[in-house]
């Protein structure tokens, strides 16, 4: 376990995130489970999970503008706001689904593929999708 980069930390910051720690140990607790509930709470939506996972995809993709783009105008109008735990699989069916309808089978296909990157990304397991995506 670490409490951070020394470059970024200084001492007083250090102890004290020492004894915040030392305080979960004796209650029992997990630090970094606890470390790792606290980054998934500023993960509400769908929208804050695409912003959270974009630029890990963006970093590996030679062609990065094409998820963004198909995320913006295929999946965020429909799912954007939605809360990470309200999200069904039929939504997700559906909006590949409704692309394929409008005579864009390969839009629908990169539609699913980029959800699936996209929820294989998260680290968060209530999010229904993780499972219905993964193949």
């Amino acid at each position: 376990m670490t409490l951070g980069k020394h470059a970024h930390l200084s001492l007083v910051e250090a102890q004290v995130r020492t004894q915040d720690h030392q305080k979960l140990v004796q209650d029992n607790a997990d630090p970094i489970e606890a470390s790792k509930q606290k980054q998934q709470v500023s993960t509400r939506t769908v929208d804050d999970l695409f912003a959270d996972g974009y630029p890990d995809l963006e970093k590996r993709l030679k062609h990065s503008g094409i998820p963004y783009r198909i995320y913006q105008k295929e999946v965020a109008p429909s799912l954007g706001k939605h809360e990470l735990d309200a999200v069904t699989p039929m939504e997700a069916r559906g909006i590949i689904g409704k692309v394929a309808q409008s005579g864009r089978p390969t839009i629908a296909n990169d539609t699913m593929m980029y959800l699936n990157q996209f929820t294989k990304m998260s680290e968060i397991p209530a999010f229904p999708l993780r499972h219905f995506l993964h193949f």
